[in-house]
């Protein structure tokens, strides 16, 4: 409902809290799930022709990443919490719902508007709404209420780039030179330049376009006057005002500037110590799918044990499940009364490098291809896939993955660049001057020879960084735990840290963490989900709002600008198989990410499915008789 992911939010839960699964018990009882013939794990239920009004459904937060944000402009500290994505999303609908089911693709059935129709060399795109939609106070749901969003979020950038989750300059709210409405239920965008059709969609519109109630909204004060918000002056007054309501989260359940909505729920309570909330059925609400569920309850974990635990134990509808729990779910499904079932999301897992760690030279160490080659030998994705995932992955050697299918998943990478071979990583660092000297390998031959170790490395350089990682999922803990095995085997010296997924983000962000930037070398928080659009724009490109290394290359910069500018059907694949090979990161499996629920829970296929993608729907669910 990402990301929104608004695809930055959904990204970094995406990113990263969004692209990893939960941590749980320790494995054990029976035998791993077998994956389908699909490449998901478990099946679906049909549907029930036995359904009941009321209830509350109990679904588990992400441990340690509870929604803590309701303003749908939602600034950059709050892009990567997937439960800050579905809280908002089940209020404040998107413009256009993006994804159907499994597929990462819009869901028109779902969405507040029509198919956007470009012209003018896609520079001018209509925007047709559906009328049906209303907001709680009986208002419609007008081009007016975009338009708010635009010009609150360029009153937002323009204090600072920070204030816009997956904020790049030059891309929106920047390129829309202008919006009108020439009527209640149509907005014509006009761009500045010609944009892939696709890219628009799914990267700009899907990401940041979501309706804002611009008649009850555009005040700057509490019981102040409304303000004409297409006035850059009062677009400024009012966002300050929003943002500074939503900064106080313990009022969230009774501002009453939180209670317009045009969603199936709105907020009843929310624990600011613990970010669980609790929301309840909209009565007004008036989209396609009305809600039989009369209240969702979204449970806060400090670990991902007490969350497993609580499954064991039967007391939550909906949860995420670990991999290291994978040997139990058959036989905990079974005793519970649970349906499992997994399919990789839109994305991709790694490990990123920091191009601006000057500690030991890294920075100069980590430019070298060769050596990031060499780094990408020591990653053994088909023993990670057996071990850490239980089998419950497939391999991802780039941006595009072959899961879930989509209409980009054809042109992915299928076989590995740079296979698991610590004696081909030995190689290329050996003939570019590298030796171990008293265990460490360490630069011999400094110079920008062939044979050299590259430019600014000093003779004497050891092979020593740090590695930032999330502790949570172990998953992820695992992995780097093996790379760093492999690299010792060459006398790469790897100190490794681990941070919860938010202190992650506080110290391994270069954009946003300038004073940590040489503290360390590479960080592993998951991944990005959501990517409906595969682009590595704003990821790789250089000033990119998620390029948290600082990764920057000329030829890449160049391609991603041709997916995003290009209407090429190639430009896309041509992007993801360079970036594949030019390394900007080691790319890691797809993991399957696993849901289960209670089989009393019912609903179309289309509503479960649609949690591998971390959408969440309980509009859609009903409990049977």
């Amino acid at each position: 409902m990402v990301k929104r992911i608004r695809l930055g939010l959904r990204l970094a839960a995406i990113g990263a809290a969004g692209a990893l699964a939960l941590v749980g018990c320790s494995s054990g009882g029976s035998a791993p799930v077998q994956q389908n013939s699909e490449g998901g794990y478990g099946s679906i239920p049909a549907e029930s022709s036995s359904s009941t009004t009321g209830g509350t459904v109990n679904v588990a937060e992400f441990p340690g990443a509870g929604p803590d944000w309701i303003f749908p402009v939602i600034d950059g500290t709050h892009s990567s919490i997937y439960n800050t994505a579905t809280f908002m999303d089940m209020m404040y609908r998107p413009l256009y719902f993006p994804v159907t089911g499994s597929s990462p693709a819009v869901d028109y059935s779902k969405s507040l508007a029509k198919p956007p129709v470009f012209a003018n060399n896609n520079k001018t795109i209509t925007l047709n709404l559906n009328p049906a939609y209303k907001w709680s106070d009986g208002k419609p749901v007008t081009a007016n209420d975009v338009i708010f969003d635009i010009d609150l979020s360029k009153a937002a950038v323009k204090e600072s780039p920070a204030n816009l989750n997956s904020y790049t300059p030059g891309q929106f709210p920047d390129n829309v030179t202008s919006a009108t409405a020439p009527n209640q239920q149509t907005v014509v965008l006009t761009l500045d330049k010609t944009y892939n059709p696709d890219w628009l969609l799914y990267s700009e519109f899907v990401q940041f376009l979501v309706p804002l109630p611009s008649t009850s909204w555009n005040v700057s004060s509490a019981g102040g006057p409304h303000l004409d918000f297409t006035q850059p002056a009062n677009a400024k007054a009012i966002y300050d005002y929003l943002f500074k309501q939503a900064s106080t989260i313990s009022t969230y359940a009774t501002n009453p500037l939180w209670q317009t909505v045009d969603g199936a729920y709105k907020i009843k309570t929310y624990n600011a110590s613990t970010n669980a909330t609790d929301l309840v059925v909209n009565p007004a609400y008036t989209g396609p799918d009305k809600p039989k569920i009369t209240e969702v309850d979204e449970l806060a974990y400090t670990s991902t044990d007490a969350e497993w635990n609580d499954v064991l134990d039967g007391k939550l509808d909906v949860a995420n499940v670990d991999f290291s729990d994978l040997p139990q779910l058959a036989s905990a499904a079974k005793k519970g009364n649970y349906a499992y079932y997994g399919l990789p999301s839109a994305g991709f897992l790694y490990m990123y490098f920091n191009f601006k760690d000057t500690t030991g030279s890294f920075d100069k160490i980590i430019n070298q291809l060769y050596v990031r080659q060499a780094l990408a030998h020591l990653q053994d994705e088909n023993a990670v896939i057996k071990g850490a995932f239980k089998g419950a992955a497939v391999p991802q050697y780039s941006t595009i993955g072959t899961l879930p299918k989509s209409p980009y998943s054809a042109d992915a990478i299928t076989k590995p660049l740079y296979a698991y071979d610590i004696n081909a990583a030995k190689t290329l660092l050996t003939s570019h001057g590298w030796k171990v000297v008293g265990g460490v390998l360490t630069c011999q031959s400094p110079g920008t020879a062939s044979t050299d170790c590259g430019a600014g490395i000093p003779a004497g350089t050891p092979f020593t960084f740090t590695f930032y990682y999330a502790n949570q999922p172990a998953v992820v803990a695992q992995q780097v735990d093996a790379f760093a095995s492999a690299a010792k085997q060459l006398g790469i010296t790897m100190t490794l840290k681990g941070f919860t997924f938010n202190q992650l983000l506080d110290v391994a962000n270069d954009p946003s963490s300038p004073s940590t930037e040489s503290q360390w070398g590479m960080a592993d928080f998951g991944g990005f989900t959501g990517l409906e659009y595969p682009t590595g724009g704003t990821i790789f490109n250089t000033g990119g709002s998620y390029n948290e290394g600082d990764y920057s290359d000329p030829t890449a910069d160049s391609l991603m600008n041709a997916s995003i500018y290009s209407p090429k059907a190639d430009a896309l694949d041509t992007e993801s198989n360079y970036l594949g090979k030019n390394l900007p990161a080691i790319f890691q499996p797809s993991q399957d990410d696993i849901y289960v629920w209670k089989k009393t829970l019912s609903g179309p296929a289309n509503s479960f499915s649609s949690l591998t993608q971390y959408y969440l729907s309980p509009q859609d669910w009903f409990f049977t008789k």
